[in-house]
């Protein structure tokens, strides 16, 4: 269920922004004053945007292992989840030189 939930919640950012690479550095990490020259305590603005980011990631992390079950690859797979974030930003590049040439 919690899988699932947090599926559901990628869904919902791909619908929000247009696409399915969330990251941590989206989150706007920030640390507290009395933190800030030991990086101690390091805390993300936005506790949820952090949160799916990490799931994310351990998505990533289980296909590359071959850990994620076949279902829910394919579950990712329907909603264009990129499994390599390089190819994010090859996307993004493809569809600026794309929009140029129109």
């Amino acid at each position: 269920q919690k899988w699932m939930d947090n599926y559901e919640r990628l869904k919902q950012y791909k619908a929000e922004h247009g696409h399915t690479y969330v990251s941590t550095e989206d989150a706007d990490i920030y640390y507290p004053l009395e933190d800030q020259g030991t990086k101690r305590g390091a805390m993300p603005s936005d506790r949820d945007l952090y949160s799916l980011a990490k799931w994310t990631e351990r998505q990533r992390g289980a296909k590359k292992n071959g850990k994620l079950r076949e279902d829910r690859e394919k579950l990712l797979n329907d909603i264009d989840f990129y499994f390599n974030p390089n190819d994010y930003g090859w996307d993004i590049k493809y569809n600026e030189i794309k929009d140029i040439k129109e």
